[in-house]
């Protein structure tokens, strides 16, 4: 450093020259921080510069740093973070120092497998599915597990197996296969990361096995079987007494998947069955089994042949309701007989054999034992019940018999007592179980009158005629009163109930005639006259007597021909005598007060008065409602 130009007129000035020494700046070179995901390459690495001075930058460092660090591609997310180092940097102006860095290693989404292999070696088949990947596999039946060796691309995605962590390339332990069952293996990766999750799915399918084959069959009791020839994969036959009525079977699988039937029934295997009832004679009884395949089927048959029994006796003997029943001496093995009211119109009859394969009749009808069976029983009648009793050796038979009477009843009621036509009959005191009384009017001329029993057994008298329950009988009724008397004698022959039946017909005011016939058959002329009807007539001389026929309409009226009754419709005889002869016909109806009267006055020609005679066909004049049909022929001897 030279110091010049100083002046002072009292001093010698004189000049020393000095030094400045230039140190050099401080720089800091740090390590820039730097991050990658596992598996990828290592970033360029970086640093920043502290400390330049006079503009510069790191363009102007004499010798730049060199940056390293430990890490590689493939360093794991675990040993993360690792050092970055800043070295070798010169410049003669700056004093460097260094500051690391760090590389920081994050997981990866990589969630896919490198490989996934099966234990032993199955093929797989790709399928379509739900999951990233899908696949199906087929085992035979001997194979029961396998294992799986997963591997990840990323060996530190997470490996899981039917949720169980496994270790990348590492077989899972054994996983079992059912039988004829498919079962579903998952490996489900996910990524280092935690944000990627992919399934693989694969449903091995492990074939049922075929054998259907027996360890062992037992009999309980422990009866011996003989290997026999037959149509099944094992046949045999056994023989038991007839007390042995029911045997149970174990049969024993090869394969504990195999399933088994005895007589259709499904047991365990190794597991005795309920008990086989053996009835007497041959009983076949079938193992059929099934192997786990459902295909393959192998038939055990044993007969089993149990001897027939002697017992044909009967357990018990119930009658319902419970009837008393006495102990007779008779032909059968057992004889009873018992009686019963007249309202027990059946028994039940409940016959259980000792031997269940004895067989039963009652009255020839093949019964369950112990089954109820109806028996009707007839009002008044003995009824014999037999049952009968065959042992199982079809030799040995015995009969219960039992006689049942029901009492005859005493019912002599009726359910109904019915009128055709509905007259209205009125209940009234009398002497009988029942009386009525009733009108009609007078066109009712009869009526029907049908009577019911309450016991189908009753008999019924209708006015002294037997008739049926049930039956229409039709009573005429005269004008007045007419009596019906219904007699209903019960079945016991003793009890009687009489119904009787009043019935008042009225009296008629018919008086008309239906007819008014001469014979022989002549004509005559209605005219007018004093009375209902009034008729001229005249005959030859040669008529000295006609045949007058007056029918009434109402049979009940009466009638008088010149003062003398006669019946409707028969004829009576009048002479005629010379000259003018007078003939009344007077009808009075039933009622007794209403009178019509019919005059025919008949002239009687004179010895000398004969005329060709004719034919005359006469139709009667106006008003013949009263006469319905009158003809009347004259002779050609009438004038």
């Amino acid at each position: 450093i030279t110091a010049t130009g100083a002046s002072d007129a009292n001093y010698e000035i004189t000049y020393v020259d000095g030094s400045l020494s230039v140190t050099q700046a401080g720089l800091t070179i740090t390590a820039d921080n730097k991050t990658k995901a596992y598996g990828a390459p290592v970033p360029t690495l970086t640093a920043s510069y502290s400390g330049f001075v006079n503009g510069e930058t790191a363009a102007d460092i004499d010798i730049p740093p060199m940056l390293s660090t430990t890490a590689t591609a493939g360093s794991s997310v675990a040993g993360s973070p690792y050092t970055i180092t800043a070295t070798g940097a010169s410049d003669a102006n700056y004093a460097i120092s260094y500051i690391d860095g760090t590389l920081t290693v994050t997981g990866s989404s990589n969630a896919v497998l490198a490989s996934l292999e099966l234990d032993p070696n199955i093929y797989k088949t790709g399928v379509a599915g739900s999951n990233y990947r899908d696949y199906t596999a087929s085992v035979s039946n001997t194979t029961s597990s396998l294992r799986l060796t997963a591997t990840a691309q990323d060996p530190t995605a997470i490996i899981r197996i039917n949720d169980v962590v496994v270790a990348s390339g590492i077989p899972s332990e054994a996983i079992q296969l059912a039988e004829g069952v498919a079962t579903t293996i998952n490996t489900v990766v996910t990524s280092s990361d935690g944000t990627t999750t992919k399934t693989y799915s694969i449903v091995i399918t492990r074939k049922a096995a075929s054998n259907a084959v027996l360890a062992s069959l037992e009999l309980d009791p422990n009866i011996y079987k003989t290997a026999a020839t037959g149509t099944n994969y094992k046949d045999y036959t056994a023989s038991v007494s007839n007390t042995t009525s029911s045997i149970k079977l174990t049969a024993t699988t090869q394969d504990p998947n195999a399933t088994v039937k005895i007589n259709d029934v499904a047991v365990v295997s190794g597991v005795a069955s309920e008990p086989v009832r053996l009835r007497s004679g041959a009983n076949t009884i079938n193992a059929v089994v099934t192997a786990a395949d459902g295909v393959t089927i192998k038939t055990y048959s044993i007969i089993v042949t149990r001897k027939a029994g002697t017992n044909a006796l009967l357990d018990v003997l119930v009658l319902d309701p419970n009837i008393y029943k006495t102990t007779v001496a008779g032909t059968n093995y057992r004889d009873y007989t018992a009686s019963v009211s007249n309202a027990t119109s059946a028994v039940t009859v409940t016959a259980t054999t000792q031997d269940a394969e004895a067989t039963l009749k009652i009255n020839g009808d093949v019964i369950v034992s112990g089954t109820p069976v109806a028996i009707p029983l007839v009002a008044g009648v003995a009824t014999t019940i037999n049952t009968e009793v065959t042992a199982a050796d079809g030799t040995t038979i015995k009969t219960y018999s039992i006689v049942i009477t029901r009492r005859p009843a005493n019912n002599a009621l009726l359910t109904s007592l019915v009128l055709d036509p509905n007259i209205y009959k009125k209940g009234v005191a009398g002497a009988n179980f029942k009386d009525y009384t009733a009108s009609v009017s007078n066109t009712t001329s009869s009526v029907k009158i049908t009577a019911i029993t309450e016991d189908p057994n009753a008999t019924v008298k209708i006015n002294d005629d037997v008739v049926v329950s049930g039956t229409p009988v039709s009573i005429a009724l005269g004008v007045g009163i007419t009596t019906i008397n219904t007699e209903v004698t019960a079945a016991d022959g003793v009890t009687i109930k009489t119904y009787s039946i009043v019935i008042t017909r009225k009296m008629g005011t018919n008086a008309l005639l239906s007819s008014l016939v001469l014979d022989p058959n002549i004509y005559k002329k209605g005219v007018t006259g004093a009375n209902y009807r009034d008729y001229t007539a005249s005959v030859s001389n040669a008529t000295s007597a006609i045949m007058v026929t007056a029918t009434t309409q109402d049979p009940e009226a009466t009638v008088k021909i010149n003062d003398v009754d006669v019946v409707s419709g028969v004829p009576l005889s009048v002479s005629l005598d010379m000259a003018i002869n007078i003939i009344k016909t007077v009808v009075t109806a039933s009622d007794g007060t209403t009178i019509k009267t019919y005059s025919i006055v008949i002239t009687r020609a004179g010895v000398n008065s004969a005329r060709p005679s004719e034919n005359l066909a006469i139709v009667t004049p106006v008003d013949n409602q009263e006469i319905a049909t009158t003809e009347v022929t004259v002779s050609k001897a009438v004038s």
